[in-house]
């Protein structure tokens, strides 16, 4: 809501549509339409991910067929990645490792060329770049940053924040950069972890104490 009062200011409501597919999630299904992968569990997700990309693009080719392909502004991403193993840990909810936290953003712009960018970005970014392409000013409240500059061929490198929170006191905060992921378990116990992502990019090595420039 808060969203649309501040792109409302901008633009016409009616086009906005939000969605929320459910299927790359536990438990994962094979579903009629899609061959399937397999039978394992990475198999089944992948399948999930087969179905979904399936019925987004139903949803493109609508908007083509009804002429607002070339005004209309897409943006997919992810609430969270899944975990097979990586650090011992399956699915996602309780930790800050890139399987659970490195999610898709792909923004789709009628007349900016596609580009892969390397400017790290959350998704408190999409507020901000939404009503910067919308024409309005991000406000300061809107704690992202615009990625039209990324979008249009100007990349940074700069400091993603993440924060979990879950029942009996865990608290943990983690940076993220092009290069590194510094998480920081507050609680119950109190340790750090370094991951060098251009070097290792599965998290495999903790460099915590180590004489590493992510650990700086």
């Amino acid at each position: 809501d808060k969203a649309l009062a501040f792109l409302g200011k901008h633009v016409d409501k009616r086009w906005f549509l939000w969605g929320h597919y459910y299927d790359p999630h536990d438990a994962y299904e094979p579903h009629p339409e899609i061959t399937p992968f397999g039978t394992d569990r990475v198999s089944l997700y992948d399948g999930e991910l087969r179905f979904t990309d399936l019925h987004v693009g139903r949803l493109l080719e609508g908007l083509r067929a009804k002429g607002l392909s070339d005004k209309t502004i897409i943006v997919v991403t992810g609430d969270h990645g899944e975990g097979f193993g990586e650090h011992n840990i399956d699915l996602h909810g309780y930790h800050l490792y890139s399987p659970q936290t490195k999610v898709p953003m792909i923004l789709r712009v009628p007349g900016i060329p596609p580009r892969r960018s390397t400017t790290p970005a959350g998704h408190a970014d999409l507020l901000p770049t939404l009503v910067n392409l919308a024409g309005g000013t991000p406000s300061p409240e809107m704690q992202g940053r615009s990625l039209v500059e990324a979008m249009t061929g100007t990349d940074r490198d700069r400091v993603v924040f993440q924060q979990l929170s879950y029942e009996n006191k865990h608290e943990m905060r983690a940076g993220v950069s092009r290069d590194c992921h510094v998480i920081y378990n507050v609680s119950p116990d109190t340790s750090w972890e370094v991951y060098r992502l251009d070097k290792d990019p599965l998290e495999t090595k903790d460099l915590a104490g180590d004489d590493d420039e992510c650990s700086d």
